[in-house]
């Protein structure tokens, strides 16, 4: 997932448009839109081309840890020049706390990347975290 830079509040909204705005152009493209969806061969090694000063992991269970997928992630995005934060432990069916505490986890942080690894659940609580982070004043 990809964020636009800049925090949360007063007027942050158009900085964050205007900064998505001039990274176009960044990354792959299908049908002139970003491509933000990554997976498959070569999705992993896709992170040490991706050009920000910070990104946040949120992962479910431990197996993204264990089977060495999160170590992986979190050195190509190292490599990249980031700092990386963690956001674990989202269970499967993410529950509104889960959210809200990933969000305000996303809003101290302030990632210019949001990566989703794992299954469905971690995915969608990603989703529903950036929305909040990217739009704190309407959500």
């Amino acid at each position: 997932m990809r964020r636009g830079g800049g925090g949360g509040g007063g007027g942050g909204g158009e900085r964050r448009r205007r900064k998505k705005r001039e990274r176009k152009g960044e990354g792959e493209r299908r049908g002139g839109e970003e491509k933000d969806l990554y997976h498959g061969k070569g999705a992993l090694e896709a992170l040490k081309s991706f050009t920000g000063k910070k990104a946040m992991i949120c992962v479910g269970g431990g197996s993204m840890k264990r089977f060495g997928f999160l170590d992986r992630a979190v050195g190509y995005l190292k490599e990249a020049g980031m700092e990386v934060e963690l956001f674990e432990g989202i269970e499967p069916d993410p529950s509104v706390e889960t959210v809200m505490r990933g969000a305000e986890a996303m809003l101290k942080f302030e990632p210019d990347w949001i990566i989703a690894m794992g299954g469905g659940s971690p995915i969608d609580a990603a989703k529903a975290m950036w929305i909040k982070y990217e739009y704190p004043d309407i959500t």
